[in-house]
């Protein structure tokens, strides 16, 4: 029902037999039973000719198809199943080919059966909502900066368990950044176009509370390594850092004005929880702050070339510091350059220059190997005719081991430890990518997730998973 296959797609044959529900409820079970799961189309027998969707039971529908998650437990409009059958303007967006292929459409009162079972979580025939059932699944998220939405994923299959909506605005928001506390206890998002942060728990996603922090570019944030504060960064030309008490999401302490940060970005906190690494958006320093006194900061700023004074004529323009797990050196992404500039900590003396891919923008860091990812969104150098790539460095020689192409426009990356995979959420923003395999009521192009094998460096064939708009950052927990 749902691949887009057009004439590759046989013509479906009804069976006009009363079906077995197959775990579905009855009333749905008499729409897809009968005109989905039918020979030819999304049965078992026939499903890898219709993108690998088979509709045969409630369970199969939820293995997803070639994409993704055909079906996103009260999210109608994220549901494949509801945007390939819709053909009612007024009911929301339709993609093509209209389903069932080749074949009269669902009816009004058909479509709106599933419209409302998808947003009552498309339970079983029992009632059974999927993913329901276990608070401690390894799962994983993904922030989408074009659709105010957070992906929940499920770490075994990828799929889509659920979309937390985020912000507190009819108008789009843009989440920034998404970040787990370490304790693994509750995910924080800010947005680069709002004024809150926002609190939600990990067991169901729930929300907790929000932070009024002012209308601003709240482009980033870190966590101390005892989960009890936050530092939050505005990147508006007359920036701000905001700490954060997270036990009770009150604000500390507000560092800004009088352009103490210039169009900060980026912010990284040392173990210790008493200095605090801030990106630039252009010029040759980082902001650090000494924060033993929270309450009384000092800023000092670090020059990434010796013997040079600070200058904000755009050079370096760091965007963000990985402070490596020893805590012997730092790492700094250096999008101006193109570059990944090596610092020792006690010191801040340049240790070694990487070349990256042109325009690096975020990292993730693998404790196995050793390896820092690195995410060259803009890269249109290392790949003919291609937009993006991830450069691999060695964190104990300082070398660049690869540069690996994962898809169109990477950004946000996490490590899978369980399967030693990278997740990369590309974000597929520019037209000269492929071409997304469906469309939602979100202005813009979908992005989608592809898997790095961390052991042998190369892509997981056949794994490429669509999701909302603009993917930009991701968090396993």
């Amino acid at each position: 029902m749902l691949a887009a296959l057009g004439p590759f797609i046989p013509s479906c044959t009804y069976d006009k037999s009363e079906p077995d529900t197959q775990e579905f409820p009855a009333d749905i079970a008499s729409i897809i039973l009968t005109k989905c799961a039918s020979t030819g189309c999304h049965d078992d027998q026939s499903k890898e000719a219709a993108g690998g969707l088979s509709l045969s039971s409630w369970n199969n529908m939820f293995l997803g198809d070639r994409s993704g998650a055909v079906v996103v437990p009260y999210q109608f409009r994220q549901s494949e199943i509801y945007l390939f059958t819709n053909t009612y303007a007024d009911l929301g967006v339709t993609n093509t080919p209209v389903m069932p292929y080749n074949q009269e459409p669902l009816s009004r009162q058909e479509v709106l059966k599933l419209r409302y079972w998808i947003n009552e979580g498309a339970p079983n025939k029992d009632g059974f909502i999927k993913f329901s059932d276990d608070p401690y699944r390894k799962k994983y998220y993904v922030a989408n900066r074009g659709c105010d939405l957070v992906a929940v994923m499920e770490l075994s299959t990828n799929l889509i368990m659920r979309y937390v909506q985020v912000g507190n605005s009819i108008f789009i928001e843009s989440p920034s950044q998404i970040l787990i506390s370490p304790d693994g206890e509750y995910w924080y998002v800010v947005f680069s176009e709002g004024d809150i942060i926002q609190k939600f728990r990990t067991s169901d996603d729930s929300f907790v509370s929000s932070l009024y922090l002012g209308f601003g570019e709240w482009n980033s944030l870190c966590i101390t390594a005892d989960s009890r504060y936050a530092f939050v960064v505005n990147g508006e030309a007359d920036g701000q850092i905001a700490i954060v008490d997270l036990s009770d999401l009150s604000l500390l302490k507000m560092y800004g004005g009088g352009m103490l940060f210039q169009s900060p970005q980026g912010v990284s906190v040392n173990d210790n929880s008493d200095a605090v690494f801030i990106g630039f958006k252009s010029g040759n320093f980082l902001y650090k702050m000494d924060i033993s006194d929270m309450l009384n900061a000092t800023i000092d700023t670090v020059v990434l070339e010796a013997g040079q004074p600070a200058s904000t004529i755009s050079k370096y323009d760091p965007k963000i510091v990985f402070l490596h797990p020893n805590q012997s050196k730092y790492f700094v992404i250096c999008p101006g350059t193109n570059e990944v500039r090596v610092l020792d900590t006690s010191t801040d003396n340049l240790i070694a220059v990487i070349a990256a891919g042109t325009h690096p923008q975020s990292f993730s860091y693998s404790s196995s190997f050793d390896y820092l990812f690195i995410a060259n969104t803009e890269d249109t150098v290392s790949f003919a005719g291609k937009r993006g790539s991830v450069s691999v460095l060695d964190c104990q020689s300082n070398a660049l081991i690869q540069t690996i192409y994962t898809g169109a426009q990477p950004y946000g990356m996490a490590i899978n430890a369980v399967n030693q995979q990278l997740i990369v959420a590309n974000r597929n923003f520019n037209s000269d990518g492929p071409k997304p395999h469906h469309a939602t009521e979100c202005e813009g192009r979908n992005g989608y997730l592809t898997y790095l094998d961390i052991n042998s460096l190369t892509m997981v064939a056949g794994k490429k998973y669509e999701i909302s708009v603009d993917p930009n950052s991701v968090q396993v927990r």
